[in-house]
């Protein structure tokens, strides 16, 4: 949403006598004549209307209607406090609190309340000289034009498809740029998009990535490449708290800006490696042709030495159904099963699973005191660099980072590799991965990439192999049920390829299970 660079203001006041007094001060300050509300309901109006107002002078004290006196409280103006902060859809960018009954509101509140949802806000006691007043106005004023200043380029995705920038995540955007030392603006591209959803929930928000640079000064100069994750507010002290672990642990991940809104959030982190050129994803690096296979596996043995670098390791051993995630919806995989299975298939992976889920057979396995919790083909980004450079990746974004198996990043990541691709999972290369065959030349990158991964996590022999195979299985059957929920966005590209993946991957679990984790190993390169 671009402001108009004249500035509108709204006066929220209990007393009609001082109109021309703000007349005068904003006349002299240069804005459009401001409007006005001398009650609670004619406030209410204006701040429910399609008019954009880019300062608000908000008076506590107010009567309810037109020719009541003011009430004896400051509940109506919290109230409209309120109201401009939940302003969603033409967000305020400064507020100041003009108010001789400031003492009747819990000051540390209000004061947060006013300086956290606002650009600029404060908190100013009624009664001061009108050159105060007007000196005060004009701080805010500044702000404003700093704000509505800021450029904010959004480049064309191309043939992809991606949800709106609404005004509320342009606003912390702005906000963005005008915390970051000498920030005028922004160039933006996208980098993901996801909406997490049920039959229940069909509104729920999406998950915005964009990838992009600061720009400084006169606009002459960017910053480094950062990423900029709009979301959900409800999740911002678990987003937070993750994208800060993940800082502790991985040198390249920085927190650099964290706004939160009423119903959205912005988390900026700083950007993965050196290099000026823009990074891609592990998908989309993937599936770039001529990829050698001595890069590949360069790839994968820096993202499996991140992965080590995760949290501190300690043995656990458990029973091998606890691995299971406890909430499969049989009936639903059964459903999506049937649907995108191979029509001759007589294949029944969901009784491996009714196995697992009954056996108390007992595993062993390394726990880590911290992982990743989201890691999928798009939190992995890889530096473009110059043919012959040696390619850096870079793991990024955690999610619902807590203790578990080492290997659960990695299955979810293999998994995600392997399904949220354009190019259909081949025959050839499920028999790759689960079915003993080697690698050839012709081996696809997916393969390559996911063989590598398991040779640096897991030698030939380990005994967690089996534990990876639950994990991996467990994996498959969560994009499998996802596939019920259209409205999720989900990115598995053919359907077709979960329910092959999850047969092999069944088929492999159950080989473990039977003959034992060091003889049912897969191949290594």
């Amino acid at each position: 949403m671009s402001y108009p660079s004249c500035i509108q203001p709204l006066v929220i006041e209990d007393e009609p006598d001082v109109k021309t007094v703000y007349e005068d001060i904003l006349r002299r300050l240069g804005t459009a004549p401001p409007k006005f509300a001398f009650c609670y309901e004619d406030a209410i109006a204006h701040l429910k209307s399609s008019t954009i107002f880019h300062l608000v002078l908000l008076d506590l004290r107010l009567p309810e209607s037109v020719g009541l006196p003011p009430t004896d409280t400051v509940d109506l103006g919290m109230t409209l406090l309120e109201e401009c902060v939940k302003r969603e859809w033409y967000p305020i960018p400064a507020l100041l609190i003009v108010s001789g009954h400031v003492a009747k509101a819990r000051q540390s509140e209000l004061s947060d309340k006013v300086r956290s949802n606002f650009f600029c806000g404060r908190v100013l006691v009624k009664g001061a000289e009108p050159e105060h007043l007007a000196e005060e106005i004009n701080k805010a004023l500044d702000a404003v034009s700093r704000y509505i200043g800021v450029g904010i380029h959004l480049r064309d995705a191309g043939r992809s498809t991606y949800p709106v920038i609404s005004p509320r995540e342009e606003d912390l955007l702005r906000r963005s740029v005008l915390d970051y030392s000498r920030g005028v603006g922004i160039d933006l591209e996208w980098w993901s998009a996801s909406r997490y959803s049920n039959p229940s929930d069909v509104d729920s928000e999406w998950t915005k990535v964009l990838m992009g640079r600061f720009l400084l000064a006169d606009g002459d100069r960017a910053s480094r490449t950062h990423f900029f994750k709009l979301y959900p507010a409800a999740h911002r002290e678990a987003t937070v708290l993750a994208a800060r672990g993940l800082a502790s642990r991985l040198q390249h991940v920085s927190v650099v800006t964290d706004i939160a809104g009423v119903r959205r959030s912005l988390l900026v982190t700083q950007a993965v490696g050196p290099g000026e050129r823009r990074p891609r994803s592990l998908r989309q690096w993937l599936a770039q042709p001529s990829l050698s296979v001595e890069a590949i596996r360069s790839v994968a043995s820096q993202v499996a030495g991140q992965l080590f670098r995760m949290g501190n390791a300690s043995p656990n051993i458990q029973q091998v159904n606890s691995l299971i995630w406890p909430y499969h919806n049989e009936e639903q995989l059964g459903r999506e099963w049937q649907k995108w299975k191979t029509p001759s298939s007589d294949d029944d992976p969901l009784a491996v699973l009714r196995m697992v889920q009954s056996s108390t057979r007992e595993v062993r396995y390394t726990e880590h005191s911290f992982i990743h919790g989201d890691l999928h083909a798009e939190n992995v980004a890889v530096d473009v660099v110059d043919s012959g450079d040696e390619p850096r990746a870079f793991v990024f974004d955690a999610g619902a980072t807590t203790r578990a198996p080492r290997l659960k990043d990695m299955a979810m990541l293999e998994v995600s590799v392997l399904l949220h691709s354009e190019d259909d999972l081949t025959a050839e290369a499920l028999d790759e991965l689960f079915g003993g065959q080697a690698l050839t030349a012709g081996s696809s990158p997916r393969a390559t990439f996911v063989r590598a991964l398991r040779s640096k996590c897991l030698p030939d022999g380990d005994p967690e192999w089996l534990v990876y195979a639950v994990l991996l299985f467990d994996q498959v059957l969560v994009q499998l049920g996802g596939l019920a929920f259209a409205v999720s966005g989900n990115k598995i590209h053919n359907p077709k390829d979960a329910a092959q993946l999850l047969v092999w991957a069944a088929k492999w679990l159950n080989r473990l299970l039977a003959v034992g984790p060091t003889e049912g190993a897969c191949p290594q390169d």
